[in-house]
């Protein structure tokens, strides 16, 4: 027997942009559900009507060997085409509207400037940031994000390359 839930008008208008024209709210959720659970698969359940797979917030495969193609913050396109730029840009918002970078868990961060240990210092921040991956830049953007309420947008393509999570294939990761 079919049960009743609950969502959210964000869930629900998100569940409607990877509906095709035969799909139901149920069967896309099916569909994400069941990439969640075998993720090797997610490339056919997720993307089964369209040729671009989606994303959304911390949940997003490995994101080796992806190069940034655009990024959208909150609408506005801004040019970042590497992690760690989109990260900066995403750490610089953060800050301006109060976010107190020792307080997120995913991004090393020292106040004032520091270069071992595979820091960088930003003079316009007042900060020094470590290094991150791909996925924890990504991590990071999408924990300043949820607290100051900003949406990211950013399209990748993953290279060609037997050991990325979806060779050749593009994604859009959302916030939120």
């Amino acid at each position: 027997m079919a049960k009743q839930i609950e969502v959210s008008d964000w869930a629900y208008q998100t569940i409607s942009t990877l509906m095709a024209e035969d799909d139901t709210a149920g069967s896309v959720i099916s569909r994400l559900l069941a990439s969640a659970i075998s993720p090797e698969n997610s490339t056919q359940t997720i993307a089964a009507h369209s040729n671009e797979l989606n994303f959304h917030l911390a949940a997003v495969p490995d994101l080796t060997f992806t190069k940034i193609i655009a990024v959208k913050v909150n609408g506005k396109t801004i040019n970042a085409n590497k992690w760690k730029s989109l990260r900066d840009e995403v750490i610089k918002l953060g800050i301006e509207n109060g976010v107190n970078m020792a307080d997120i868990s995913s991004v090393h961060t020292v106040t004032g400037e520091k270069s071992d240990e595979g820091f960088e210092f930003h003079e316009t921040l007042g900060i020094s940031i470590q290094g991150q991956s791909a996925k924890d830049s990504w991590k990071t953007c999408s924990d300043i994000c949820s607290l100051i309420e900003a949406s990211v947008e950013v399209l990748v393509q993953w290279r060609d390359n037997e050991k990325a999570a979806y060779p050749g294939k593009k994604a859009k990761l959302l916030i939120p």
